[in-house]
């Protein structure tokens, strides 16, 4: 679906057409599994560490994102979190993830629910301000900070993953039925500084 959301081109303002440079770039993200994880009572410390000891990675225990080999954790509420598995059979990952979480929390197979988006370039943050209610201020929200919060009336998560050059880089997570309202929001929003959309995002 993402493919059909995404046509590559340039849209919005004079400098976002082909002779100059786009204010924003946006792209599908590279295919992942993806399921959602939630704590069982006073059990998310117990957990973290269990997954930790599985994966060599832990869980944050805050809003935020941690990644290891293949995998990476989104906080998105106090024990509950986005897992991702980088190219992972959905099912498979699911199956996984309840083995190690047997008896500390809850495991749903969510691959096909969300949609993932990379969104990046000079003017992201002032695109993103039209409709995020999150201060995106470098020193405030920082590589490894995660959101979860309406985007423009439209629920989604979010998270810093790294930088491009001087632009930070935004990997979104929203519901697939209200993917095209997402992209339709983001390109109107960011039309002004021009809209690069590009054919694929990062790993």
């Amino acid at each position: 679906m993402s493919d059909t959301l995404l046509k590559p081109g340039r849209h919005g303002a004079a400098h976002g057409t082909a002779t100059g440079p786009a204010g924003v770039t946006v792209a599908p993200a590279a295919p992942s599994a993806l399921a959602t994880l939630v704590a069982g009572r006073h059990r998310a410390d117990a957990l973290a560490d269990a997954l930790d000891r599985r994966f060599g990675v832990r869980p944050p225990l805050r809003p935020g994102h941690a990644t290891g080999a293949g995998i990476g954790f989104i906080g998105v509420g106090p024990g509950r979190w986005l897992v991702l598995g980088d190219g992972a059979d959905g099912a498979a990952f699911e199956a996984m993830l309840r083995e190690a979480a047997a008896g500390l929390g809850a495991v749903s197979d969510q691959s096909d629910a969300f949609l993932l988006f990379d969104l990046s370039g000079p003017q992201v943050r002032r695109a993103l301000a039209k409709g995020v209610a999150v201060d995106l201020h470098p020193g405030v929200f920082r590589i490894g900070d995660a959101a979860t919060t309406p985007v423009g009336h439209i629920g989604a998560s979010f998270w810093r993953i790294d930088d491009i050059g001087d632009a930070p880089v935004y990997r979104f997570a929203v519901a697939r039925s209200y993917a095209a309202s997402f992209i339709d929001w983001l390109l109107a929003s960011a039309a002004e500084y021009g809209v690069e959309v590009m054919a694929a995002g990062r790993d």
